[in-house]
């Protein structure tokens, strides 16, 4: 900072020196992000993660050996950089512009819909409330859709979402969605829930918004990939409901069940009526496995 004339007083500090994380969340809510590497994970490690995820334009100012006689610092963006190698000191500034405010939330304006359909805004935010991530997360959203609440869920955590979606329109959306919206720690995953979870690291919180008639399959293997997992499942069918509380109870998870009935205002000549949504349940527990 000193070097490059820039106050420090709104820099966000990673480590990641010996240490193997993600910088995705942290970039994508702070305009400065200062990571510490070395060890398992090289400075231009960071870098390819930025470049890989759609943050190829961001300026990075790379500070290496600092302190000692060949010392040396660059400033470039990260594709620039691309293919280079640095030593074990070496320590990253990155300086995101275009980051966003985690504090707020999304309205369903802000999202590209298509055909896909989507969660509607009231009913994300209880949601997110019951997800409740915090800042080390690793979250799925099991039939993401357009990805609203995938990209809701980002905005909350500095730790990775995945998007779990088999339909190709709507992966395509919420590929577009995370890149207008900047939540690049949302992960697109393509597939069927039961096919590649196996394959994605253990999850802390997990969201089921759609199954395609697997959810005892998806419980099954989330419940063996993690000693310790909060899950929420979002049900619209009395069907689904009662499926979920049949499947908690085998699993021994005390759920906590919310209905959810909202009512929108549609504008008639001068008046507003009132227009009802679907109700909602919302069906959440924690898994504790001994």
């Amino acid at each position: 900072c000193s070097a490059f004339g820039l106050s420090y007083e709104k820099v966000y500090t990673l480590s990641l020196h010996g240490r193997v994380g993600s910088v995705l969340g942290c970039v994508s809510y702070n305009e400065f992000v200062f990571v510490l590497t070395g060890g398992g994970t090289k400075a231009q490690d960071v870098i390819n993660e930025l470049i890989s995820n759609g943050l190829d334009k961001t300026e990075v100012i790379i500070g290496e050996n600092m302190g000692s006689p060949n010392e040396r610092f660059l400033l470039a963006q990260t594709k620039e950089v691309e293919g280079l190698t640095f030593s074990d000191l070496t320590s990253l500034l990155i300086i995101n512009k275009n980051y966003i405010n985690q504090s707020d939330y999304f309205s369903d304006n802000d999202f590209i819909r298509g055909n896909v359909p989507m969660t509607k805004e009231a009913i994300r935010r209880i949601i997110v409330a019951e997800v409740a991530p915090n800042d080390t997360d690793i979250i799925f959203d099991i039939g993401s859709g357009t990805g609203s609440i995938a990209c809701e869920l980002g905005r909350k955590t500095f730790g990775l979402v995945y998007a779990i979606e088999k339909e190709a329109e709507a992966l395509d959306l919420i590929k577009q969605n995370r890149s207008k919206l900047g939540v690049y720690n949302v992960i697109a995953v393509e597939g069927a829930a039961s096919a590649v979870l196996e394959n994605l690291p253990a999850p802390t919180k997990v969201f089921i918004g759609g199954s395609s008639g697997e959810l005892e399959t998806i419980i099954n293997i989330l419940t063996h990939k993690s000693a310790d997992i909060k899950i929420v499942v979002s049900a619209i069918t009395l069907e689904t409901l009662n499926e979920t509380i049949n499947i908690f109870k085998a699993k021994n998870i005390s759920a906590k069940i919310i209905n959810i009935n909202v009512s929108q205002a549609k504008k008639t000549g001068d008046y507003n009526m009132m227009m009802a949504l679907n109700p909602v349940y919302i069906i959440s527990g924690k898994v504790q496995n001994d």
